[in-house]
């Protein structure tokens, strides 16, 4: 009997304890959620593989470009992805200050007075009207700072490293290669990426793609959920010219919103603009070793052509925009089924 009843004290703390874990690992009990009244949401995607680029013979509305061919087969390993844009609440959290246009007041470039002000009082007090809204008016860099200092703030190993450095107050600022010549990069372009940190990060190109057609369920929509993209997002045509809260359309299969239109999305992915597919598949890419511009997709609320899921395009990663933000991943637990987490 003394022996059940220790067999049955064992089986119990160890519910305890995968319980304890669950909770303490859960996105909702981020540390930095906890400060945000809308919270934080990641859903898990599961890996597969998927045919990545634009069909022939689809009807050309909106257009189907050269450099969205070939067809060609991805192989994407299972990962974790915002279910939003990264709001303007999300990086004032991290970052300390919020150079979004679109405020929700007065339209303008706006920073917070006082960055070192309290976050929880500053959001209790709701600062802005725009804190639900997508952040833009970021450039690629600051998506990865970003990255890794909320990564460090929840206790995960940041993806991202400069010369070594994790922490991007060793970076210093950054510095075209050739003073006056913005086409051959900066100092910063030398930016690496740790795929096996569980840190957060901005999605693959192709990881990207596979999200936004609902991943594992393979949706033949041409925008991200349906058909329809009055559906699914916030673009040229309903948009009233700016941005809008997060997660008020219609998700995908996945639960994720907003890959179609509000506002065009980082990638981490150099590309050449106009630089085709490789032919053959591919599993995990993470595209050209170099290249003058980085990768965004989706499309925004000016945007039409843009907005489908195999549209490309991309932007100098030192130049922002008030139609570009961006969302991140992480290999970092299984947010949506549960499973518990022991870090080691």
């Amino acid at each position: 009997m003394k022996k059940l009843k220790l067999f049955i004290g064992i089986l119990l703390c160890g519910s305890i304890f995968l319980f304890a874990e669950k909770e303490a690992k859960s996105d909702s009990n981020f540390k930095i959620s906890q400060k945000l009244t809308t919270g934080i949401n990641f859903v898990y995607v599961e890996g597969g593989t998927f045919t990545m680029g634009s069909i022939d013979g689809e009807a050309l509305d909106p257009l189907n470009y050269d450099y969205e061919k070939p067809l060609h087969d991805v192989t994407v390993d299972s990962f974790n992805m915002l279910s939003t844009e990264v709001t303007q609440g999300l990086f004032e959290a991290v970052m300390g200050y919020n150079g979004s246009y679109y405020t929700g007041g007065s339209q303008g470039w706006k920073n917070h007075p006082n960055p070192a002000y309290s976050v929880e009082i500053k959001y209790n007090k709701a600062y802005y009207k725009g804190l639900s809204k997508p952040v833009e008016c970021v450039t690629w860099y600051e998506a990865v700072v970003f990255c890794n200092r909320w990564s460090v703030l929840e206790g995960l190993t940041p993806c991202y490293s400069l010369n070594g450095s994790v922490n991007p107050d060793d970076w210093g600022t950054y510095e075209l290669n050739v003073p006056g010549n913005s086409m051959l990069g900066t100092t910063w372009d030398i930016i690496e990426c740790n795929w096996e940190a569980d840190g957060f990060r901005l999605p693959t190109e192709a990881e990207w793609e596979y999200a936004a057609r609902g991943g594992k369920y393979k949706n033949p929509y041409k925008y991200s959920g349906s058909n329809k993209i009055s559906e699914v997002a916030w673009y040229r045509w309903n948009s009233s010219n700016q941005t809008h809260k997060v997660a008020a359309k219609k998700p995908n299969a996945l639960g994720i919103y907003d890959m179609t239109g509000n506002v065009c999305e980082w990638c981490w992915d150099w590309d050449y603009y106009g630089n085709p597919y490789p032919e053959t598949p591919q599993n995990n890419p993470t595209g050209p070793e170099k290249g003058p511009y980085r990768i965004r997709r989706g499309g925004d609320y000016g945007d039409y052509f843009l907005c489908k899921v195999s549209a490309r395009n991309c932007w100098l990663p030192f130049h922002g925009s008030c139609g570009l933000g961006f969302r991140v991943v992480s290999r970092y637990g299984n947010f949506t089924e549960g499973t518990p987490v022991i870090r080691r």
